[in-house]
């Protein structure tokens, strides 16, 4: 195993962004891992770093945990990679029971949110279907829900650019093999058959409150700030700046 060294808070450094970017969810990467570590790093949890960049950050009782890959040294604009990973391990036995995953592009307030949930305990009494009440904010802000017979659902932005796949449990799937099975897909892209520019995945046994999480911060209507050299270009045309 790489040997890890400690890190320590990430150090705001004082200057301005450029721009006040809407939507939030083509707003990109700004390439800094510390809206995410810092966070919980506030609220207690190690964070350490090893020889491949790799960053690890969790509580004392390692029952859970997030993992930020080093990127490659001249990534993709859009790498499919899963830079971010976010996951749960059974208290008692020790075997993980959840993931999340987010590609590269993944804006870092949206990561936020979902890690910021995770420091909460998880609501009692969750429910076993993948296309519940906790999607909610989906439905408030305006997003409209389609579904097929035995198919997934799916909620589709007023803008058409972003979709959150709620996808059905196969029925022969056991029970401990449910941490690797997805039951939601978040795909964003510019555009209705556009290549998508980042995208996550959820496990069917991700605490609801975390895929709750996820959809508050897809339709926070909060401009988030970028440095004008961090907009990727492809994007740009499809962003308000202010």
């Amino acid at each position: 195993m790489p040997e890890l060294t400690p890190i320590p808070l990430g150090d705001a450094d004082g200057e301005r962004p450029d721009h006040l970017v809407t939507p939030r969810w083509l707003a990109g990467s700004d390439g800094d891992t510390a809206t995410v570590s810092d966070l919980l790093v506030a609220a207690g949890w190690l964070t350490f770093i090893d020889e491949t960049e790799t960053v690890r950050c969790f509580p004392r009782t390692k029952e859970r945990c997030l993992l930020i890959r080093a990127r490659a040294k001249t990534p993709a604009a859009f790498s499919r990679d899963r830079t971010w990973h976010l996951w749960g391990r059974d208290g008692s036995s020790g075997r993980p029971s959840w993931n999340a995953t987010f590609t590269a592009f993944t804006p870092p307030e949206v990561i936020a949110t979902v890690a910021d949930a995770m420091l909460a305990p998880p609501p009692p009494g969750p429910p076993e279907k993948a296309d519940g009440d906790y999607l909610l904010p989906l439905a408030e802000a305006g997003w409209e829900r389609h579904a097929t017979a035995g198919g997934p659902a799916r909620w589709v932005d007023p803008r058409k650019q972003a979709t959150v796949y709620c996808l059905p449990i196969p029925i022969f799937m056991a029970r401990r093999e449910f941490p690797d099975v997805v039951g939601w897909h978040t795909t964003v892209s510019t555009g209705p058959d556009h290549d998508a520019v980042w995208t996550a995945e959820f496990s069917i046994t991700t605490p609801r409150h975390l895929v709750t999480a996820m959809c508050s911060a897809l339709t926070d209507p909060e401009p988030v700030p970028r440095y004008d050299g961090d907009i990727n270009d492809h994007v740009r045309p499809f962003l308000h700046l202010g």
